[in-house]
C-alpha cells in the first residue's frame, strides 16, 4: 500500500468521523441548530443578496458587451502587469468588482469558449478571486459592523492584500534582448 493512498483513506476515515458526529450533534441540540440556520438565512436575505445581487447582473452585461475600449486601455495595463491576456484581464476587473463567483464564472466561459488557455484560467482564478466591495463595504461594514466607512477600510485592506499577493505569485514576465 502506497503512502499517497494510505494518507488519502485516513484522511477520509476522518472525514467520515467528523461527519457523523456533526450528524449526532445536530440531533442532540435541534433548537441551537435552527437557530443558528434561521439566523444565518435571515442575515443572507437581509444583507449579503441585496449586496451582491445587482453586482451579478451587471458583471453579466458586461461580459456579453463587446467591450474592446476595456480590453485595449485597462486590459492592457493589467495584462501588463500579471502577464494575462487583455480579456483575462476582464475576468480580473469583474472579479475584483463583483466578488467571489463572478470571477470564476467569467472565467469558466472564457474558457468554455476557448478564448483563454487552461493556464490562463488557473492563473486567473488566483488573481480574481476576492470579496466584492459590495460585499465587505455593505454586507460586512454596514450590515454587521454598521459602519460603511468600517467597510470601506476592510475593502481597501482586502484589495491591496490580493494584489500584493497576485505580483508576489505572477510576477510581470521581461522581455528577453535578443542576442545580436
Amino acid at each position: 500500500m502506497t503512502v499517497k493512498r494510505l494518507v488519502g483513506e485516513r484522511s477520509a476515515t476522518l472525514a467520515f468521523i467528523l461527519i457523523a458526529l456533526s450528524y449526532f450533534v445536530f440531533l442532540l441540540y435541534p433548537e441551537t441548530v435552527s437557530e443558528g440556520v434561521r439566523s444565518g438565512l435571515y442575515l443572507s436575505y437581509k444583507s449579503v443578496l441585496p449586496a451582491i445581487l445587482p453586482f451579478m447582473v451587471v458583471s453579466d452585461l458586461l461580459l456579453c458587451l463587446d467591450l474592446r475600449v476595456l480590453d485595449e486601455s485597462i486590459g492592457r495595463v493589467v495584462s501588463s502587469i500579471f502577464s494575462v491576456s487583455p480579456i483575462g484581464s476582464r475576468a480580473i476587473l469583474l472579479g475584483v468588482l463583483s466578488g467571489f463567483p463572478i470571477g470564476a464564472r467569467i472565467i469558466s466561459s472564457l474558457l468554455r469558449d476557448r478564448r483563454i488557455s487552461p493556464e490562463e484560467a488557473e492563473r486567473l482564478l488566483y488573481l480574481s478571486s476576492i470579496a466584492s466591495p459590495a460585499f465587505i463595504i455593505t454586507g460586512v461594514g454596514y450590515g454587521i459592523l454598521g459602519s460603511v466607512a468600517c467597510g470601506i477600510k476592510l475593502y481597501l485592506i482586502v484589495l491591496a492584500t490580493h494584489l500584493a499577493v497576485g505580483f508576489i505569485l505572477f510576477p510581470r514576465k521581461r522581455r528577453e534582448k535578443p542576442l545580436v
